[in-house]
């Protein structure tokens, strides 16, 4: 999930956490692992519209990718 500003989003923007929070950039990049999805690697900034674009997507979901078997390590 990438989005710009999730105050604005029509879907997400009413949520009671974006509200609550003043959200604008949103990230969010799972964590998988032996196509199971074990968590998710979120990032926001509330002060900063369209802080994450495709660079910052591809880092976090290639970070992301990373952490699905040391997580289930973890978890097991």
């Amino acid at each position: 999930i990438l989005l710009a500003d999730a105050a604005g989003d029509p879907e997400r923007g009413a949520s009671e956490s974006v509200g609550a929070r003043g959200l604008r950039s949103v990230l969010v990049a799972p964590v998988i692992d032996g196509g199971e999805v074990l968590g998710a690697l979120y990032l926001d900034d509330p002060g900063t519209v369209g802080r994450f674009g495709p660079l910052e997507r591809e880092v976090a979901v290639g970070f992301a990718s990373r952490l699905g078997a040391p997580l289930r390590a973890v978890l097991e």
